[in-house]
């Protein structure tokens, strides 16, 4: 099965930078996550929608961490991201919404 991704000229993105927000998202979410190994997670994914305003417009948990609650605590904690989204860009330089994928819990295979 052939797969395309296609994304903008310039994508989204965090103005604090990646390792801000991971580092937000982990540290925000300790309470949901303490004493859990990762072999008791699972992979999480969280689609987040960034608008042509640079706010988070739409978040979708689509594969779970296998806790409700930590998929639900991520989810949260995107809504309540402080500082803002760069929005993405077509070629001509229009803003455009961008859908990015968060993965959480356990990461890789």
């Amino acid at each position: 099965t052939p797969y395309i991704t296609v994304v903008p000229e310039k994508q989204a993105n965090y103005s604090w930078g990646n390792e801000a927000l991971i580092y937000y998202l982990e540290h925000n979410s300790k309470e949901e996550t303490a004493g859990l190994t990762e072999a008791q997670l699972e992979s999480g994914k969280l689609y987040i929608t960034i608008s042509k305003e640079g706010l988070v417009s739409d978040a979708e948990v689509v594969a779970t961490s296998g806790f409700p609650i930590v998929d639900e605590k991520v989810k949260e904690l995107i809504f309540k991201l402080p500082g803002n989204w760069q929005p993405a860009e077509n070629t001509n330089g229009e803003k455009v919404e961008q859908t990015l994928v968060i993965s959480f819990g356990r990461i890789g295979c």
